[in-house]
């Protein structure tokens, strides 16, 4: 990933200072923000909790993505096929996603993932929380964590098509 704003990193990082309980982080990725993620790990003495990592391959984000039980994805922006996200739902595992986007339309919130407001350091407090102290929300969302990838994929290809066929025709 990357370490920039639109990403929502520092978000992230500031609603983990908050979350009550025992959680490990890893972030993964490069980008203008790593210093100022370093030191906010520093600054608040969470480096038993969090590692900043640098930029790993595809193929060895996935294989971390299988390493993992929860994937939190904190972007601000809206991506049509948040790819990390997805990735993580084909893998059955529990996504945390910015309730903006293709994130928005794969998920239903409490269903096969759960969605917060981006701008919002204390919802994504409270979805880790809240995933991190419900067993059985855990276990429900990895049963349900495919379900909306396949119509998610269908409608951004249709789309997609759509845009390559007008187009043409112009």
């Amino acid at each position: 990933g990357s370490y920039n704003e639109m990403k929502g990193v520092l978000i992230l990082l500031n609603a983990l200072k908050n979350v009550s309980g025992e959680y490990r982080c890893d972030f993964y990725g490069s980008g203008p923000l790593r210093e100022e993620m370093d030191a906010f790990v520093r600054n608040n003495t969470m480096e038993r909790r969090i590692t900043i990592n640098g930029h790993v391959s595809h193929d060895r984000m996935l294989a971390l993505i299988n390493q993992h039980d929860i994937v939190v994805h904190p972007s601000v922006v809206a991506e049509a096929i948040p790819r990390m996200a997805l990735e993580a739902l084909a893998a059955e595992k529990i996504v945390i996603a910015s309730n903006v986007g293709g994130a928005k339309g794969a998920i239903t919130d409490g269903v096969s993932g759960v969605l917060f407001d981006p701008f919002s350091v204390q919802t994504l407090t409270d979805a880790i929380e809240r995933v991190l102290a419900d067993k059985n929300l855990r276990e429900g969302i990895k049963q349900h964590a495919r379900d909306g990838i396949i119509p998610h994929l269908q409608q951004n290809v249709i789309a997609q098509v759509k845009k390559v066929y007008a187009k043409l025709l112009q």
